[in-house]
């Protein structure tokens, strides 16, 4: 698959997810859209690219989610979570502990680790595989 069709297949991916947000979240973008809906936009399209960047073929794409994913790792570290997360969660009055991803939801939070830890080590063997050839 070329990038192209990657980047349109993403890009519906993150309006139908973008629509499903703007469900679960209704109330909180209704009362204060302007502060909220930046928010969860741009929350979408780093979790887009943080869980679906590597299937881009480009070298150049590939190496900038590999660094993507650290810095994203070493904030939640320093941070103690997603930074987005948390000010999303306070502008909507939600509990400091409300998971913005969906697995997390469906999963509970250690079912949900440990799949998603698997997740990223394929993808990471994977981008290895890609990067080498």
């Amino acid at each position: 698959m070329t990038d192209e069709k990657i980047l349109y297949f993403l890009a519906v991916l993150f309006i139908l997810l973008t629509i499903l947000d703007l469900i679960i979240y209704k109330t909180c973008i209704f009362e204060r859209p302007l502060e909220v809906l930046p928010i969860i936009l741009s929350h979408r399209l780093v979790w887009i690219f943080g869980n679906f960047g590597w299937v881009f073929n480009n070298k150049k794409i590939l190496i900038a989610f590999l660094i993507f994913q650290i810095t994203l790792m070493f904030h939640w570290r320093v941070n103690g979570g997603c930074i987005m997360t948390q000010v999303q969660n306070e502008i909507c009055g939600y509990p400091k502990d409300t998971n913005y991803d969906y697995i997390y939801v469906m999963l509970g939070k250690k079912k949900a680790s440990i799949v998603k830890s698997l997740y990223f080590i394929i993808i990471y063997i994977f981008i290895g595989y890609k990067l080498s050839n």
